[in-house]
């Protein structure tokens, strides 16, 4: 917890200095998700988004808000705009398979892990359903 606090620390003092180092409001806002501080983390990632509509890591933050606050759609919505700007970000895929199991969406589920195994083996992954 002592290095999160710190990070935490200097990203606020560095959005204090600099409120447009959009890099620093993002990974403050991932701080703030993996606190468990979703409405914390959405005021800092959603002006990431808006800034930057199409860059992966933002969308996959602004996905892990919507999990957050239970909106499985929303998520769904994001990664695959997200996968779309970085077709080859591994990590896209297993959390779109995470959020379509809970949706109970089988066959987006298999294609993403399907994906996944694609990639690792060093291959293009197929498009998703």
């Amino acid at each position: 917890a002592g290095r999160g606090a710190e990070a935490e620390t200097i990203y606020e003092s560095v959005l204090r200095d600099y409120p447009e180092y959009l890099d620093a409001a993002l990974f403050l806002g991932r701080i703030k998700l993996d606190r468990g501080d979703i409405a914390g983390a959405s005021a800092l990632i959603e002006p990431v988004i808006i800034a930057r509509p199409n860059e992966s890591d933002s969308l996959l933050f602004g996905a892990f808000v919507d999990m957050g606050r239970k909106d499985l759609v929303r998520a769904e919505a994001r990664l695959r705009r997200a996968i779309k700007a970085s077709p080859r970000y591994t990590d896209l895929y297993r959390v779109l398979a995470r959020v379509c199991d809970e949706q109970k969406k089988t066959p987006c589920a298999n294609a993403a892990r399907a994906a996944v195994s694609a990639l690792d083996a060093g291959h293009q992954p197929a498009v998703l359903p």
